[in-house]
């Protein structure tokens, strides 16, 4: 009786290749879901990135705008470089209820980019001084 507790007792002191094999899934499987959040942080992060110069980009086209102080506002567009990159502005104005105040949208888009991709629109107004 004693000879096949002993027996018993040494059997168990491991692991079995299932037991592993199981473990090792498990955690494949936890660094496979990992790398695929850090993937895809580090793509909102450029996105982001781009999204926030073409916005500084309308920003500074409609704060150019209003130190021009002129009226009637013209559809333009241009390019201007921010961060590295070539942005493309167009800007479109709109009457509104009041005479003396036009609604300005500008569209912003990477040079080489489609036309309907756009990265950011900002709109303002402009008032008759």
């Amino acid at each position: 009786m004693k000879n096949s507790a002993a027996r018993f007792k040494t059997r168990n002191l491991g692991f079995t290749l299932i037991e592993v094999l199981i473990a090792l899934l498990i955690v494949a499987t936890a660094l496979g879901t990992a790398a695929k959040v850090a993937i895809g942080a580090a793509t909102n992060g450029s996105a982001l990135a781009d999204r926030t110069a073409a916005q500084w980009v309308g920003l500074n086209q409609l704060g150019t705008l209003k130190l021009r102080r002129q009226f009637p506002v013209r559809a333009e567009s241009g390019k201007e470089e921010m961060m590295s990159r070539t942005w493309i502005w167009r800007q479109k104005a709109e009457a509104t209820e009041i005479d003396e105040v036009l609604r300005v949208t500008i569209d912003v888009r990477l040079e080489g980019a489609d036309d309907d991709d756009l990265a950011a629109s900002v709109t303002g107004y402009i008032a008759k001084l």
